[in-house]
């Protein structure tokens, strides 16, 4: 989380007073090489913060994903990202945000649902009554 405006001009001052970058670190509880920082951009006049960050949107939408889905259940990742112009990264990435695993994705399910030891013998067991 970025530091407050004031507690930066603070520490600016303090340098400027002559105090020195490790006092002022111990004094108000900041690291060496952010006090370093903060000075060099007191200096370019752009002291403000930069947080938090603009995110850029997604480049996939999901929404015709989603249609392009519903058209061709059984697509693969290549297929999908070829046809949504991304890479197959971008529409896992997409599927795992959207919690779509493969079994949902695909009804008739690309993994198979294997069954455990005690299921098979209880189906085998009674088949030979």
């Amino acid at each position: 989380m970025a530091h407050s405006m004031d507690l930066r001009l603070r520490a600016i001052r303090l340098l400027e007073k002559g105090h020195t970058v490790l006092e002022v670190s111990e004094l108000l509880d900041i690291g060496t090489a952010t006090l370093w920082r903060w000075k060099a951009r007191a200096r370019e006049g752009r002291l403000a913060s930069t947080y938090p960050k603009v995110r850029s949107t997604y480049k996939l939408d999901e929404v015709s994903m989603l249609s392009y889905l519903d058209e061709h259940p059984d697509a693969y990742l290549h297929e999908i990202a070829q046809a949504m112009q991304v890479s197959k990264t971008a529409i896992w990435s997409s599927f795992k945000r959207l919690g779509i695993t493969r079994v949902l994705a695909y009804p008739l399910g690309k993994k198979r649902r294997r069954n455990t030891v005690s299921v098979t013998k209880n189906s085998a067991i009674s088949m030979r009554v």
